[in-house]
């Protein structure tokens, strides 16, 4: 997968095209696959030819669609270990399963009749996010659209909630006065980051985050920056409870006076989140892993949005 994100609406079968579309993004014989010196252990992933169309990705068939495919996978699987396979990843949203195996073991996979490829499960890095270095420099002017004329009224960040009219810091009509986006469920594929962090914590103390898993191994409670998923879920879900003073985050070559305060708000605080934990921190996924949150996503939460 060349592209680091994923952002379109699925539901149905569009979450098993994109699936299958995954597995077999810049797809090359898995000869080709392992690096030099490695080429008895291949990662793989196994994409078979019944994709099941008669029950979709959606949520009144996804049980029975599981069913099917791990009834489909179960003679592979069995093979695939007896023949030292390991690192199993189970898919249902897309009929396919990922999996380390030999290199001979990967062959006969692939010419099995029941299965249509035998893709490598490629590496993909996580964003990366440039750090500011420290500097001096002298403070400038500020203009009042940076900062607010007095603390105690900090400003609605990002400006995207002015702009599309979606909210505002005063009694200005805007779309969040008719519709918050509660009873949907949005899923997104990130780095870790901390549920319980104030800002996602309603007004009546229950969580935004319905659900967060870990597909990174690193486990959901390591350490993390959390800068990707912190932003992706601010941006759809923050409460704007929390103040902050932007001249405590600020690079210093750049200063801002002391009360530069702002409150970040979702642009639908009113749905529920599912964090799905794919890259370590500073590391890497395995595009198995990405597949595997889009599953949960799927078969899980019924998650209405994935991004």
């Amino acid at each position: 997968m060349s592209g680091r994100r994923i952002r379109r609406l699925l539901t149905g079968a569009g979450a098993a095209a994109a699936a299958a579309a995954l597995c077999t993004a810049s797809a090359v014989p898995v000869a080709q696959a392992a690096p030099a010196g490695n080429a008895a252990v291949q990662h793989v992933i196994v994409l078979l030819k019944n994709q099941h169309p008669e029950a979709p990705a959606a949520p009144a068939s996804i049980g029975r669609r599981a069913q099917l495919t791990a009834a489909d996978q179960a003679p592979l699987l069995a093979q695939a270990r007896g023949s030292g396979g390991r690192d199993f990843r189970q898919l249902h949203v897309s009929n396919a399963f990922a999996t380390a195996v030999p290199a001979a073991e990967a062959a006969k996979l692939a010419a099995d009749p029941a299965v249509a490829a035998v893709v490598p499960d490629r590496v993909v890095s996580a964003p990366r996010h440039e750090s500011e270095q420290p500097a001096t420099g002298t403070q400038g002017p500020v203009s009042s659209a940076v900062c607010p004329a007095s603390p105690s009224q900090p400003l609605l960040e990002p400006e995207a909630l002015q702009l599309t009219h979606t909210a505002s810091g005063d009694s200005t009509p805007s779309a969040q006065q008719v519709a918050t986006g509660r009873g949907v469920t949005v899923a997104f594929l990130a780095d870790g980051l901390d549920v319980n962090n104030p800002d996602f914590i309603r007004a009546d103390g229950s969580h935004v985050f319905t659900d967060y898993q870990d597909f990174s191994g690193d486990g959901v409670d390591a350490v993390t920056g959390g800068a990707e998923a912190f932003g992706d879920a601010s941006a759809i879900a923050a409460q704007g409870r929390q103040t902050y003073d932007l001249a405590q985050f600020v690079n210093p070559a750049h200063p801002l006076p002391a009360g530069c305060t702002i409150r970040i708000l979702g642009m639908a605080p009113g749905a529920s989140l599912v964090g799905l934990k794919v890259f370590p921190a500073g590391g890497f996924a395995f595009n198995s892993a990405i597949l595997a949150a889009l599953d949960w996503a799927v078969t899980h939460d019924h998650a209405d949005v994935i991004s």
